[in-house]
């Protein structure tokens, strides 16, 4: 009796390791699904632009999923406008393939809409995701003298140099801002430029940091 219940547990995992082996084969032999990994990259050559008619490049990497040398990417932004001022705030392109880099790459403007702000523009192509900001800056609404410090002492027979700040009205300073100095004609004084200009008035417009 006892030969016989041994007999029968000998069969029984004989069975149940064939059973397991005929699974595991089964599984090998599945075709496996082709990857869906991916690596998507957004990025803007400008962190400011003007949101009158300033434009920036936004530029999309990506390395597509193994099966799809197709894909679509979507680009969207909150502030300003793709390709033109009066354009959509999302689009859809569809890289090319950089043999350099061996990467799908495709580029397009971002356009100051006129609303000041920080725009996030953001790409998305399956379930990939990236995102870029960039501040749009409004029109000129102050003027900050940052040199000489307001109510200093000056010395009359010495050269100052003076330095100012145009803003747009959410305190980001305006690059490009047409601005006009005047010296009154009871101080003597005369105004002369970083590029040589002089007289008791100056036509200047501002750096790319919005100063003078």
């Amino acid at each position: 009796m006892t030969a016989r219940l041994t007999d029968v547990s000998a069969l029984t995992l004989a069975s149940y390791l064939l059973a397991l082996c005929l699974v595991l084969g089964g599984l090998a032999a599945m075709p496996r699904a082709a990857a869906q990994t991916g690596q998507l990259e957004l990025s803007i050559d400008r962190s400011e632009i003007l949101a009158a008619g300033g434009s920036a490049t936004v530029t999309v990497r990506l390395t597509p999923p193994a099966d799809d040398r197709a894909a679509t990417v979507t680009l969207t932004t909150d502030l300003g406008a793709f390709g033109a001022d009066s354009g959509p705030s999302r689009v859809v392109i569809r890289p090319t393939l950089n043999p350099d880099t061996e990467l799908l790459e495709g580029s397009v403007a971002l356009v100051g809409d006129g609303r000041a702000g920080l725009a996030v523009v953001t790409a998305r192509a399956g379930l990939m995701v990236d995102a870029v900001t960039v501040t749009l800056i409004g029109a000129p609404a102050q003027i900050v003298v940052l040199r000489p410090l307001s109510a200093a002492p000056l010395d009359a027979s010495r050269s100052h140099v003076v330095q100012i700040e145009v803003r747009d009205s959410r305190g980001q300073p305006v690059p490009g801002a047409p601005l006009r100095l005047e010296a009154l004609a009871e101080s003597g004084a005369t105004l002369r430029s970083s590029g040589g200009e002089s007289g008791a008035l100056l036509a200047l417009r501002t750096s790319e940091r919005g100063r003078v």
